[in-house]
Formats: structure tokens, sequence, C-alpha cells
């Protein structure tokens, strides 16, 4: 059984060689990478990070805005040579950084531009930390000199290597493959899981909410998010995965993904709620009654396709959810109102335990209680959340 990361990579590989792994957009355009190719550039990239001295113990900090393609691939070559991701949201504050640095002693980490650059150099100069590379996806305002540890992404994907081999993957079942920060009240803390961990929970969320190789994943904004909860149920499963350009095209970028999967917070629901709140009727027009009769009310055959082509469809294409059929929320649970509303969309973001891995195969288990549903119309059951998606 794989019980590893980069072991589930290899299979894929095998058995999905010419298959579509990632998607992603550049200048407007959508390009495809294979799962073929995804083993080769974490190969590729495995053994340039050895050449720089990247060993097993070593912990790799990956500090971005956002998930990325070259993220994704970096945080795959680091765990196959054995070593330890520690993923960090571009916002996090300077202290949180302090503590990553102290308890982890980093030595490799990969930034978007010079502001993480600066940003992670304070982090290890407060703690004494001290770099063997840093890679950077955006050189834009950086300073290189003859001593520089600063290295562009492009360059470690580009680099003549092809003599080398990055070798079997030294990743271990049992030892650590992500460390997450998360910050609560004043404290940070960091949260780690093992390549056991992952891999197990992540079959117990394939198995929970029916998905396989023929879902499309759009990636979430979390990037602790995307290594913790859908890094191992992707190469498990072997479905595709799709990567906006920028935050600004997100919405648009999800219209044209049309993802059956979702993974993200209740706040990234929130916010998509609000998006579909702000295309609704006006509260006091007999459109909006026929809207709140097909959200809440209809039954029946006739009835509920009448619901879904009038109001429901429409609904859904609005914010790229046309195709929907699996939805998790990771984390606290959705407000009562956006998940009323999704309820009424004909979509159940459901729920999964991350604290102690636990998973529940109990289809029911939804983070939509009926009861919560509204059985009136009105104002408050279409209400947007005040969370920004």
């Amino acid at each position: 059984m794989i019980r590893t990361l980069p072991d589930a990579l290899i299979e894929q590989a095998r058995a999905r060689a010419g298959a579509v792994a990632l998607r992603y957009k550049r200048r407007g355009v959508w390009r495809a990478v294979s799962w073929r190719e995804v083993d080769a550039s974490v190969r590729l990239l495995a053994a340039a990070l050895a050449r720089r001295g990247f060993v097993r113990s070593d912990a790799l900090v990956v500090l971005c805005r956002r998930p990325s393609p070259e993220a994704l691939l970096l945080i795959l070559a680091a765990q196959w040579l054995g070593g330890v991701v520690v993923t960090a949201d571009d916002a996090v504050d300077g202290a949180e950084l302090e503590t990553v640095v102290r308890e982890l002693t980093p030595r490799f980490a990969f930034v978007e531009d010079a502001a993480g650059v600066r940003k992670l150099q304070e982090a290890m100069a407060a703690r004494g930390g001290l770099l063997a590379a840093l890679v950077y996806a955006d050189g834009r305002g950086l300073i290189h000199d003859a001593h520089s540890l600063l290295v562009s992404f492009d360059a470690l994907a580009s680099a003549d290597v092809l003599d080398e081999e990055a070798g079997a993957p030294a990743a271990v079942a049992e030892a650590a493959a992500v460390v997450c920060s998360h910050r609560s009240g004043n404290e940070s803390r960091l949260e780690t899981r093992s390549h056991a961990e992952l891999t197990d929970v992540g079959r117990r969320v394939l198995r929970a909410f029916d998905i396989d190789d023929r879902h499309d994943a759009l990636v979430p904004r979390s990037l602790a998010l995307a290594a913790q909860d859908l890094l191992a149920p992707w190469l498990l499963a072997g479905f595709r995965l799709g990567f906006p350009e920028t935050e600004a095209t997100r919405d648009q970028d999800r219209r044209e993904l049309a993802p059956t999967l979702l993974v993200d917070t209740a706040e990234t629901y929130g916010g998509l709620a609000a998006r579909v709140a702000e295309n609704l009727p006006d509260r006091h027009s007999r459109s909006r009654r026929l809207v709140e009769w097909a959200l809440y009310h209809a039954r029946g055959g006739v009835a509920q396709a009448l619901a879904h082509w009038l109001v429901r469809r429409p609904l859904r294409q609005v914010v790229g959810l046309s195709r929907v059929t699996a939805a998790l929320v990771a984390g606290e649970p959705l407000q009562e109102a956006a998940a009323a509303l999704f309820a009424g969309l004909g979509i159940a973001p459901r729920a999964y335990e991350r604290a102690g891995g636990t998973v529940s195969d109990d289809p029911s288990a939804r983070s939509v209680d009926d009861a919560a549903v509204p059985r009136r119309g009105g104002a408050d059951a279409v209400a947007p959340s005040r969370a920004v998606g």
C-alpha cells in the first residue's frame, strides 16, 4: 500500500502517464501538464536541490500568497528527498515566521517575490538562521551579488542535472511531510502531518466523498490547506488540479474550469454565497419569490426540474459551480445563511475533521444541517455572508 506522497506520484506517472495532472493559466492561456511531466519535473527539482545540499533532515519553507504550480512541484521535490515542507501564508507576521525558524531551522525556502525574500531574511536574521538556498518565482526588485543564495525557480527547474539522478524517494511513511503554521490569538503553533497520516486521511476522504480520477478540482486559496488537505487526495486519485492565474481572475477562471470538486474554507464558501446573493432579484419582486420557491420549496420531479433549469443552474453558472458534485469544507463550518443557500442550489458542502485525522465515511455527515435550511422564504434565507471569498 502506498504510504508516502512521492510513491503516490510515481504510481500516477506509471498508471496515467499522458493524462492531465495540472492545469494552470499564464497570460490568459490555459496550459496542461501530464502526470509524466509532473514526475519528471519533481525528479529534476529534487536533483537540483540535492546538488545544493538538501538532505533528508532538511526543511523547505514555502512562503506564498497563494498556491502555484511552482510551489506544488517544489513541495513534492523536497518530500522526494525526505525533507519536510513548512507552508505559511505570505501575510504571516514576523513573529510567526520567527517561530518557524526557531523550531525547524530551515535551510531552504521558496518565496514569490522580493517582498517575500525580505520578510524571510528578516526572520532568519532575528533567529540566527542560515539559508543554503532561497528560491524565488518573481525576481523583480532583487539584487544579486557574488555570494547570493538567491536562485530563480526557472533556473533551478532548468538546471543541468541530466547526468544526475534524483534517486529513489527518501521519504519515510512515519516521517513528517508537511508542517503548517497557524495563528491562535497571540500565539502561533505548528501542526505536523506525516506521509502516513496524509495518505491515510486522503484515502478516507476519497471514499467518504466519492472522489476519483474523473474529477476536476480548483486549488484552494490557502497554500497550507492545499498542502495538508488536497495534496494527498490528488496524488492518490489522479484527478486534475487547476490553478487560477491570479486572485483577481479567480472567479472567471473558475467559470472556465467548471470544477467538479471544491476543497476550501468556510470563508471562501461564504464569499461564493455572497456573489450568488448579489445576482438575486430585488427581495420585494415577484421574481424573487420565484427564486425562493425554487431554492427552498420545490418538491417533486417536475417542480425540481423547473427549479433547476430556471433558477439553480443559472445561479450556479454565475460563480462557476455548474458541475460541482463534491464540496468539502476544511476547518470551521459554514455560516447558516451560506449553508442554506448552497443547499438550495443543490450543493451540500460537507466537512471532515482534520484534527486527529478523522474522516466521516457516512455520506449523511454534512456541514449543512437540514434543520438549518429555511422552510420559509424571506430576505434572511438568502442573506450573503460577510466573508470574502
